[in-house]
């Protein structure tokens, strides 16, 4: 992380901790879903123990995106309305280490929540299914929960913002919203139809966790030379 990116790092981070609102937001969220996952493990029996270790895996990925899609929102559609870019633009800095900066302060901001609501689950499933998660849950699993779903919606982020620097309907901010809104829908209700898919591939965890990284990392690589590439005038209206 150059200097130019550092600058922009902090000085994200400082306001948005300065604001109450996305620290209450954050205490909020993380007591949704702590009390949904324990409202929906009391429900289960031990025998339904792949539903409430769906909810481990599942939960905290759809926390950190209701957390980092307000940032994408605020640091980077609500400072191009406001023209918030032409300021920054005529400093010795590219448009590349701003957008860098400002994606790695939203990665810091919302990760230490979502995995808060990881552990607090797993404790969840453990004094209601009456399973240890730690020895239940492969590591694979727990390696999807922590690192291969924060970098997926991490990823979604660099598209997004993307998106926004791109464009200048006012519009995108709904698109963006709903299409996400709709995938996270999609992966709960065909979770176990996928199930099924993985295994008549024959398709292990690790399969899943190392291609998942590599088709994440193409991507990412992608929206960087697109972001590299972005023409100035795109973010000034």
């Amino acid at each position: 992380m150059n200097n130019q990116i550092k600058v922009v790092f902090l000085k994200e981070i400082r306001e948005t901790l300065k604001d109450r609102k996305f620290i209450i937001s954050t205490i909020i969220n993380i007591m949704i879903f702590t009390v949904m996952g324990f409202c929906i493990d009391y429900s289960l029996s031990s025998g339904n123990s792949f539903v409430a270790g769906l909810i481990i895996i599942l939960y905290p990925s759809f926390s950190m995106w209701l957390l980092s899609f307000p940032l994408i929102l605020e640091k980077f559609m609500n400072v191009k309305l406001v023209n918030g870019f032409q300021s920054l633009l005529i400093l010795p800095i590219t448009l590349r280490d701003i957008w860098f900066g400002k994606i790695a302060a939203i990665f810091v901001l919302s990760y230490p929540s979502t995995a808060l609501i990881a552990i607090i689950l797993a404790a969840a499933y453990y004094l209601t299914v009456g399973l240890n998660p730690f020895l239940t849950i492969p590591l694979t699993i727990w390696i999807l929960i922590l690192i291969t779903g924060p970098l997926l919606i991490m990823v979604y982020n660099s598209i997004a913002s993307w998106i926004i620097l791109k464009f200048s309907n006012p519009r995108i901010i709904d698109i963006l919203l709903y299409i996400s809104i709709f995938i996270f829908i999609f992966v709960f209700i065909s979770c176990g139809t996928l199930s099924n898919l993985f295994s008549i591939l024959h398709l292990t965890y690790w399969t899943l966790i190392i291609g998942g990284i590599f088709i994440l990392g193409i991507i990412t690589s992608i929206i960087y030379q697109l972001i590299t590439n972005l023409k100035r005038e795109n973010v000034i209206t």
